[in-house]
């Protein structure tokens, strides 16, 4: 009865530690809400056809690592907003974007660290690249 009881408590946990993606403007960006933040720490957008922005809370650095479970490394480095976020702009067949898809969950290291799950990037990629390319 105690295994069964922990489960549960387990499954719930987890859970609630699902990420949700929020596609906007006709699914031309979509943000990521992490349950542990305040903020969205990510949005990803269509920026000219074939184009991926990227728009991560990075603190007051103009540059964040992410480090994936293949121990692989990517730093990315971009314009910083006064709010603390980094915008950069790659192509969608990048390293960077195929990154985001493959990895899963990453932590991001930088002034402000912090767990990225990445769960659904894969598909939601997926979406922003159609949708990209379907505008003119």
């Amino acid at each position: 009865m105690k295994l069964v009881a922990l489960l549960l408590t387990s499954a719930v946990a987890l859970a609630n530690f699902e990420p949700t993606w929020t596609f906007e403007r006709q699914n031309l960006s979509a943000s990521l809400q992490e349950p542990d933040l305040q903020m969205s720490p990510l949005r990803l957008a269509c920026s000219k056809r074939g184009y991926l922005e990227i728009d991560i809370l990075s603190g007051p650095s103009s540059e964040v690592t992410l480090a994936g479970p293949s121990k692989f490394l990517l730093t990315i480095r971009g314009e910083l907003s006064p709010a603390g976020r980094i915008t950069s702009k790659v192509h969608f067949r990048s390293l960077t974007a195929e990154f985001l898809r493959e990895e899963g969950d990453v932590e991001v290291i930088g002034e402000r660290s912090y767990r990225l799950h990445l769960n659904g990037a894969r598909r939601v990629l997926q979406t922003l690249e159609s949708s990209c390319m379907a505008v003119s």
